[in-house]
């Protein structure tokens, strides 16, 4: 696979903890791909991935126009 990945996990998240985000990052950079985490930090567990997105928005916004 060759695109860039944008991992943006919930931190607060324990049905995607943000280490397995951390963990593929680290294994497809290891495969000479392009992968950055953005953590979301909250308190609302899972749901901050839908809720709290906008706080990782300008992380998003600079990774998408490269």
């Amino acid at each position: 696979m060759k695109a860039n990945i944008l991992f943006v996990p919930a931190s607060p998240d324990e049905i995607f903890p943000p280490e397995l985000s951390r963990r593929a990052a680290e294994r497809y950079r290891a495969q000479s791909g392009v992968a950055e985490v953005a953590a979301i930090e909250g308190d609302g567990g899972h749901l901050d991935g839908v809720l709290k997105v906008a706080k990782q928005g300008e992380a998003i916004r600079a990774f998408l126009a490269k």
